[in-house]
């Protein structure tokens, strides 16, 4: 089910990103544990409730606990739909899904959605078994048979559709990620997996972010061996240069890394497909007065998806690009981002 206790994976002091809702006797020592591990080893943050001992009433901490989620991922099992604590579990969020804009992932573990939204199947009698087990009044059976159905009704993933547990367990964390990431498009969010990512990043950024005048000369010199045509080149340091590949929507999966520093005597007005062409952009570095580099209102529409690095002192917009993905993302830096 959810989550938090001695041996959760997260204090209930402590924030937390996600909220995992399974049926215990089922998925704990199988698919939720490789769930809860996967998220782990993303630094995302879960709370999943490893108490053994539970009453017919959810608590008021495990409650706070779904409430203070950003996300939650219900997992239905063949046993899910006979436990009361699991059903309270689901009112509960979905209760913060339309109350608080909580996202929530359906997953559907050997079951078929169809069994959980109708309650047939494996579903009904494991429904039935609690009915009766626990003398349900009219109101709660239908309040349960309601959230089950609205449940069922989100779009989420099937464990069926998949020959590999692995991959299964890979592509909702990889959606779970991705949705985390959008939900702070704009504030610094410690990312993923940071220590060999960080490592990548070191290698990348030869002239650092507060690099020495020599310094930055000396990278300007090499790069710009690479290729007279700036677009060809691996690392983009030169503001001339930047502003006409930008202005131009020249990039190339050439450009590995921009790092711009504004002159105060520049201004730049982009369009929203400036870095279209910038495929393998894989760190990006704009710095100075938070006035001088302007998007339409639109934003921009594409941004790497191989991006690890991206530091944009005063972005000009609320939003990232709708399909831009993150799972690449170790450090996100818009301190400066305008109102």
């Amino acid at each position: 089910m959810a989550s938090s206790s001695s041996t959760s994976t997260t204090k209930l002091g402590r924030k937390h990103h996600v909220f995992l809702s399974f049926r215990g006797e089922d998925t704990r020592v199988g698919f939720t544990s490789h769930l809860n591990a996967a998220l782990e080893r993303k630094n995302i943050l879960t709370f999943i409730d490893d108490d053994l001992k539970r009453g017919d009433e959810i608590s008021d901490s495990l409650v706070k606990a779904i409430e203070g989620s950003k996300l939650s991922v219900i997992i239905f099992s063949q046993l899910y739909a006979s436990s009361k604590w699991c059903l309270d579990e689901l009112v509960k969020i979905l209760e913060s899904r339309k109350l608080r804009g909580q996202i929530v992932i359906p997953i559907f573990y050997q079951v078929d959605p169809s069994d959980v939204r109708k309650q047939s199947g494996s579903f009904e009698e494991a429904f039935a078994e609690l009915v009766q087990s626990k003398a349900l009044g009219m109101e709660e059976e239908r309040c349960y048979r309601a959230a089950l159905k609205e449940a069922a009704n989100i779009s989420g993933h099937d464990s069926r559709k998949f020959g590999s547990e692995s991959k299964f367990v890979e592509k909702i964390v990889k959606e779970i990620f991705n949705k985390l990431c959008k939900m702070f498009p704009i504030h610094t969010m410690n990312l993923v997996g940071t220590d060999k990512r960080i490592r990548e990043i070191e290698s990348l950024l030869k002239m650092g972010l507060e690099m020495h005048d020599l310094l930055q000369a000396m990278a300007c010199s090499i790069v710009s061996k690479e290729s007279e045509n700036p677009r060809k080149r691996s690392r983009l340091v030169d503001p001339e240069d930047i502003y006409r590949v930008l202005k131009k929507r020249k990039g190339t999966k050439a450009v590995k890394g921009i790092c711009l520093d504004m002159p105060e005597s520049m201004d730049m007005q982009l369009k929203s497909d400036a870095f279209a062409g910038m495929r393998c952009l894989e760190f990006l570095i704009i710095k100075g007065n938070r006035s001088k580099v302007q998007l339409p209102r639109r934003g921009l529409d594409y941004i790497s998806k191989q991006l690890i690095y991206f530091r944009w002192d005063g972005y000009p917009s609320r939003s990232l690009p709708q399909k831009f993905c993150a799972e690449n993302l170790v450090e996100f830096d818009f301190s400066w981002q305008q109102a």
